[in-house]
């Protein structure tokens, strides 16, 4: 008689899911935090994974002697993969003339070379965690997991 795992699908990515990610110490237009809206960025989503796989070539290997240059590097191919398969808008993001900036994945780009690495790689940690794409997953939770 097969065994009914039903009760495992809560523990599933949920790929339809949007989460916020609230960058809590920006605020750039005086109305709130800048908040990055988007999708699971991992294995569950196939239009990242086939983006992953197409471009795993031009990535550079790590090693133990990997240095800051080939860091930068696949970091700036990840931020690329996540504007295009993974951030979906966003909010509260004017220029520095205070105009609001309409979200576009290569603008995206921009944004996220002007933030700070560290910033930066709470981003790409944050969309790649699959415990913030989970039924029951909670906003202020995932939220927390991405800002700590």
């Amino acid at each position: 008689m097969p065994v009914d795992f039903s009760n495992v699908d809560k523990f599933k990515v949920k790929l339809e899911k949007t989460r916020r990610y609230e960058l809590s110490r920006m605020n750039l237009d005086g109305n709130g935090c800048v908040v990055l809206i988007g999708t699971y960025a991992g294995v569950s989503n196939r239009s990242w994974m086939s983006a992953v796989v197409k471009n795993a070539p031009s990535l550079k290997v790590f090693s133990e002697d990997q240095g800051m240059e080939e860091t930068e590097y696949n970091s700036k191919r990840e931020n690329e993969l996540i504007a295009d398969h993974s951030i979906t808008g966003w909010e509260h993001v004017v220029d520095a003339a205070g105009e609001v900036v309409p979200f576009d994945p290569k603008v995206f780009l921009e944004f996220m070379d002007w933030l700070d690495k560290e910033d930066a790689t709470r981003v790409r940690m944050f969309f790649q965690n699959r415990l913030n794409f989970m039924d029951g997953a909670d906003e202020s939770e995932a939220a927390a997991l991405g800002n700590s």
